[in-house]
C-alpha cells in the first residue's frame, strides 16, 4: 500500500504492534493459523472467525518497508493465506484518527489506518466500512496484542460488495 512519509512518521515510527481488522482483502497482507486461537475468546454468529497471525507489507513512495505483524479480529472477512492472493491498496488516515466517528477523509477502496482506543473495535470497523474502506489497520501502541471480539448483542459486518 502506498502511504505518505508523514503518515509513516506519525503512525508507524511509534508502532509497537499492529492489529488487522475488517479483513477484506487487506493490502499485501496474508494470514495463517496461529498460536493466537483459543477456546476462551467469545464466538457468536457473524463474529466467529479464527484469529490469524498476519504479515502486512507496505511501501512508502514506491520503496518497500519492513513488514508489520499482528492478528485479525473475530469479525470481518477472512484474509487470503498467501500474499500473492492479496491486493495492494492505498492507506488513508481517517479523520478523526480513531475511526470512532464518520471520517471527513475519503476512505473509498482504501485501507483506513486508525489509532486504537476511543470506542470498541467493532465500532471502528463499522465506521470504516460505512465510509467505503476495504479494510482497517488498527495501530496499537501497547506492548500486548488485544484480541478483537464481539458481544452477543453486536451485529455482524455485512458488506456484500467486499471480496
Amino acid at each position: 500500500m502506498a502511504i505518505s512519509s508523514s503518515v509513516r512518521r506519525g503512525c508507524f515510527a511509534l508502532l509497537v504492534s499492529v492489529v488487522l481488522v475488517l479483513a477484506c482483502w487487506a493490502p499485501a497482507a496474508a494470514g495463517d493459523n496461529s498460536e493466537f486461537e483459543d477456546s476462551t475468546s467469545p464466538k457468536f454468529p457473524g463474529c466467529d472467525n479464527p484469529f490469524q497471525k498476519v504479515k502486512v507489507m507496505y511501501w512508502v513512495d514506491g520503496d518497500e518497508m519492513i513488514s508489520l505483524t499482528g492478528i485479525t479480529a473475530r469479525f470481518g472477512k477472512m484474509l487470503p493465506v498467501t500474499a500473492s492472493d492479496s491486493q495492494k491498496r492505498k492507506a488513508v488516515v481517517p479523520s478523526p484518527e480513531s475511526s470512532c466517528a464518520k471520517s471527513s477523509a475519503q476512505l473509498a477502496n482504501s485501507v483506513a489506518v486508525a489509532k486504537r482506543g476511543g470506542c470498541p473495535f467493532l465500532d471502528k470497523a463499522k465506521t470504516a466500512e460505512s465510509g467505503g474502506a476495504a479494510a482497517l489497520l488498527l495501530i496499537n501502541y501497547d506492548n500486548d496484542l488485544h484480541k478483537m471480539v464481539c458481544t452477543q448483542n453486536d451485529s455482524a459486518l455485512t458488506s456484500p460488495s467486499r471480496s
